[in-house]
């Protein structure tokens, strides 16, 4: 009877005598267990693939690749590998290789912005959560400590706040020293234990900043200088435990006042506006109307007014001929100098009654000119002949009499008798009318 093909036996001689012997071995064999003894050193084979298999994978389970976002550090035996901080820290974007654990373990930290909010620390809780701040107001009463969290100011007074904090890992080593010996290698765990810390610090931080302020400063002017403060105070205290963060920003998101006086301190700051807003209001018109008055000038003129009214009630003398010639030269130029030797032109109603004044001082001059001159002429002719002169003076007079239409004339019989008579009101209304409409004119023509 023929033997069966067998693949996995040989079927070329061999010089040698183990090999002799298997193949006596397997002669003595039945052909049930030569099938199972074939069996055997199949799975034997493909256990020692296998089994290679995995230790190339072992050996390669220490390459790694860092994201983007992220920075690696490797731990051997729960040190930092790497001498230098350069090589302590593995860089974004490149492919790593490190040996397989337990030997070498991976720490992946994020280097990303991260932030989170103290929201309820030191913030009010109302009784119903549908509530609004205001509508919670009217019904609240004491605050109770064990329930709401607070803020005690440097005036002795209570506020609420809510803040936001926003940092990120400046110094991968720190923050994996401190971190990484409390056993916390996963990332997420890690930057969880990060914010607690964190958080803790903030609080004191917090605290720290505010008790420096008032109440009134906290919640409307001096928020900014709270913010700065909190945040030097907690980064000092992040460098003191060597946490190796940074942190970018410390905000007050919300201020408040308790709710038990939240309305009576909204009512004071609806005065407070209100009044602002008169005030600002005042000073528009305060401005407009100096500023229709001179102009630029305005306040230095104004200045100049209330020194010459201090020395006039002080008596100085000196000072107000030195303030008197100040005035005449600014009136005569019509400028102003301020401060830093600036000069403006002095206009509006200061300017326009200057205007007049000077072409009143005009008119009256070139009138007194006119008269003189009439009279040096009159008294030229009285001197040549005195009764010539004074007929003919007089027969101007009456002339000028008779032919003006502001005079009535009546003619009396030759008994020369004297009647005193009213003026005609509708005459005297009419020239009334006259004169005014004739004023009015040449003031039109002066200015």
């Amino acid at each position: 009877m023929a033997k069966p093909f067998n693949p996995f036996e040989h079927h070329h001689h061999h010089d040698h005598s183990d090999h002799d012997h298997d193949h006596a071995h397997d002669d003595l064999l039945d052909p049930g267990q030569r099938s199972l003894n074939d069996s055997l050193k199949v799975s034997f084979f493909i256990l020692k693939l296998i089994m290679l298999a995995m230790v190339i994978v072992y050996l390669c389970s220490g390459i790694f690749f860092v994201k983007n976002g992220e920075v690696a550090i490797v731990l051997r035996f729960g040190a930092i590998v790497g001498s230098a901080a350069s090589d302590q820290v593995k860089e974004t974007g490149k492919l790593h290789f490190a040996l397989p654990y337990p030997i070498d373990q991976i720490i992946r930290i994020p280097t990303n912005e991260r932030q989170f909010e103290l929201n309820d620390e030191f913030w009010f809780t109302k009784a119903n959560a549908t509530q609004t701040d205001d509508e919670a107001a009217m019904s609240a009463g004491p605050l109770d400590p064990e329930r709401q969290g607070s803020l005690v100011t440097g005036d002795a007074n209570i506020v609420h706040a809510r803040w936001v904090i926003k940092y990120h890992v400046k110094s991968p080593v720190l923050f994996a020293r401190s971190l990484a010996n409390a056993q916390l290698t996963d990332s997420q765990k890690m930057m969880k234990q990060a914010e607690l810390i964190i958080r803790a610090a903030a609080e004191e931080g917090v605290v720290f900043a505010v008790a420096r302020v008032s109440a009134d400063a906290m919640i409307r002017s001096q928020t900014s200088q709270v913010q700065i403060d909190a945040q030097t105070h907690l980064q000092e205290t992040l460098d003191h435990l060597k946490s190796g963060i940074q942190i970018i920003s410390f905000t007050a998101r919300e201020t408040a006042m308790p709710l038990s006086v939240r309305t009576a301190y909204q009512a004071v700051i609806s005065a407070e506006n209100e009044s602002a807003g008169i005030i600002a209001q005042a000073n528009k018109m305060r401005a407009e109307i100096l500023g229709g008055t001179a102009g630029e000038a305005h306040e230095a003129l104004w200045e100049l007014v209330k020194r010459y009214e201090i020395a006039v009630e002080a008596n100085k003398r000196d000072e107000i001929a030195a303030l008197e010639a100040e005035f005449e030269s600014a009136f005569v130029m019509k400028k102003m100098k301020l401060e830093g030797g600036r000069e403006v032109n002095i206009s509006g109603d200061v300017a326009s009654a200057i205007s007049e004044a000077e072409a009143f001082q005009n008119q009256i001059a070139t009138s007194a000119r006119r008269e003189a001159a009439t009279f040096a002429k009159l008294k030229t002719d009285y001197d040549a002949n005195p009764r010539i002169f004074l007929n003919r003076h007089w027969e101007n007079i009456r002339e000028r009499i008779f032919s003006n239409p502001e005079f009535e004339t009546f003619v009396l019989p030759p008994s020369q008798m004297r009647l005193h008579l009213s003026r005609d009101p509708k005459l005297v209304k009419e020239r009334e009318l006259k004169r005014q409409q004739e004023l009015q004119n040449r003031q039109n023509g002066t200015r």
